[in-house]
């Protein structure tokens, strides 16, 4: 498991004993999911770091309409949406579930808060967690802000993620 932790994009970069020290601190809540089971809802509040450590999960969103949806799936490792725990409206902004058998480990926010911000490279990788390009990303901003699709891609490529926000 300290190996599956340390190649998650938010903790690239730590060294070991920073990451130790981390993993002496924290409390981690360990959850398995069978297939087709529901982790997160749409609109649910984020209060939590959640990682993907194995198996697969599937994504998706529906607009407020409810005309179209997105779908989109990872493998891991993956973190579900590390932008959505903070800024106005922290909620999810996909529902998630899992495709395949998979286990998950999260932390809480107030530990993210707490500890995991003193760290330099986390702070950075936190920022870099999400790239412009993604669908859910898109249609984020076509939500938030009610951006045409078509000028968030054209935004988004000479943008990074934190100016929309």
């Amino acid at each position: 498991m300290y190996d599956t932790l340390l190649q998650l994009p938010l903790f690239q970069g730590l060294c070991k004993n920073d990451f130790t020290s981390i993993l002496g601190k924290v409390k981690l809540h360990f959850r398995k999911y069978n297939a087709d089971e529901i982790i997160v809802e749409q609109g649910e509040p984020c209060t939590e770091l959640i990682f993907l450590l194995n198996g697969e999960i599937s994504s998706q969103i529906v607009d407020e309409q409810k005309s179209y949806s997105l779908h989109e799936t990872f493998g891991s490792p993956f973190v579900l949406e590390p932008y959505s725990l903070f800024g106005m409206h922290p909620n999810y902004i996909a529902t998630y579930r899992a495709r395949t058998d998979l286990n998950l480990v999260s932390i809480d926010k107030a530990f993210v808060l707490s500890e995991l911000n003193n760290y330099e490279i986390f702070r950075l990788n936190h920022l870099q967690s999400e790239p412009p390009d993604s669908n859910l990303f898109h249609l984020y901003v076509y939500q938030e802000f009610h951006i045409p699709f078509s000028e968030v891609f054209l935004l988004s490529s000479h943008l990074s993620l934190y100016q929309y926000f």
